[in-house]
């Protein structure tokens, strides 16, 4: 999957594509590997120190004492993720969508001391400030600035 990756894409930048362009079709292979044999594998190692090592070597920029729940796994967008440091994410990232028939990419971020809960879906472009927490099951719109140190629920959230 790692290789598959960076031979395919390599680094992925911010961006629009078209929907039958060859890049969109290279990278919904990418997505249908990573659901098939990366998810599977990487399942185990949340909450290890293991996941935001793998997730470095494909992308992601992980800081430090950064806590991985398993289920953050099907992530096919790892160029997109700032896990600042100390933060805690057990959320379903969805750094990119079809819009139109244009596949929409653009970086998620959560900040330092942040935590994304169980079942929360962060959309593409958003920006969890420091010390913020998203309540499970919360809805974190695309290009939503959430901030600083507040506690938000709900679908879309709400401080």
């Amino acid at each position: 999957v790692w290789l598959v990756k960076w031979i395919l894409l390599g680094r992925v930048k911010p961006g629009q594509h078209p929907l039958w362009s060859c890049w969109a079709c290279r990278w919904d292979y990418l997505y249908t590997i990573w659901q098939h044999w990366a998810a599977p594998a990487m399942t185990p190692l949340g909450g290890t120190p293991f996941l935001p090592m793998w997730l470095r070597t494909v992308g992601a920029n992980v800081g430090d004492n950064v806590v991985l729940h398993g289920n953050f796994v099907q992530l096919v967008d790892p160029d997109m993720l700032t896990l600042e440091t100390g933060s805690t994410v057990s959320c379903l990232f969805q750094a990119h969508s079809f819009e139109d028939r244009v596949l929409k990419i653009a970086p998620v971020r959560i900040g330092v001391g942040a935590s994304a809960m169980a079942q929360t879906v962060v959309m593409y472009g958003s920006n969890i400030d420091d010390g913020a927490t998203v309540a499970p099951h919360g809805v974190v719109m695309k290009n939503e600035h959430l901030t600083a140190g507040q506690y938000y629920r709900g679908g879309p959230c709400r401080a």
